[in-house]
């Protein structure tokens, strides 16, 4: 397909781009990089709309593949904020310090990293907190204040930082935070001494 002019309509130009790219590479990038002289025409805007490359890379098969490109995939969730709410942390040793180390903690809002003791299956009370910005936070400290509860097992769990920020409030307006689905965004994991 010969893309003579780059569409410049506020929010189809980045649509139709990343479609082309996926879809049209060769294409894309010759539109990509061509400099527009005037913005399309109505009519012009309907022929390259209704021309047969266009008509197939629009096709569902077509669609559902540049959808689940890696390129697309990654732009969308950066558009979506920073990510789904996540808590990821493995089976570990308490450091010295009596300190713990969340591996991954993805958060929408600036918030808190909590570990809860283990209360027959479920999160307990808070041994520690440590604080986490919006977006991907990786190999986060949290350092125990109380170790008296501690046992084999803990829950790193996701709260918000919703009251005096820069202040963690539990019980209180830094709540858990939930998923989609309404579950707490936690994780329990094994610690030995």
């Amino acid at each position: 397909m010969k893309i003579k002019k780059v569409l410049v309509f506020s929010g189809v130009t980045l649509a139709l781009a990343v479609v082309l790219s996926a879809c049209a590479p060769a294409a894309a990038t010759q539109a990509m990089t061509e400099q527009p002289t005037a913005a399309m025409t109505e009519p012009a805007m309907t022929q390259a709309m209704t021309e047969p490359a266009m008509t197939e890379a629009m096709t569902e098969p077509a669609m559902t593949q540049a959808m689940t490109e890696p390129a697309m995939t990654e732009a969308m969730t950066e558009a979506m904020g920073e990510g789904t709410p996540s808590v990821t942390v493995s089976d570990q040793k308490l450091g010295a310090d009596n300190s713990l180390i969340v591996d991954k903690v993805v958060a929408a809002v600036d918030g808190w990293i909590v570990i809860h003791a283990d209360a027959s299956g479920k999160p307990g009370t808070v041994l520690g907190h440590a604080a986490v910005k919006k977006g991907e936070n990786d190999q986060v400290k949290v350092v125990l204040d109380d170790t008296k509860d501690l046992g084999d097992a803990v829950w790193a769990m996701l709260h918000i930082d919703a009251g005096t920020i820069g202040t963690y409030e539990f019980p209180g307006a830094d709540v858990p935070v939930k998923d989609a689905s309404g579950n707490v965004v936690m994780m329990p994991f094994k610690v030995s001494k």
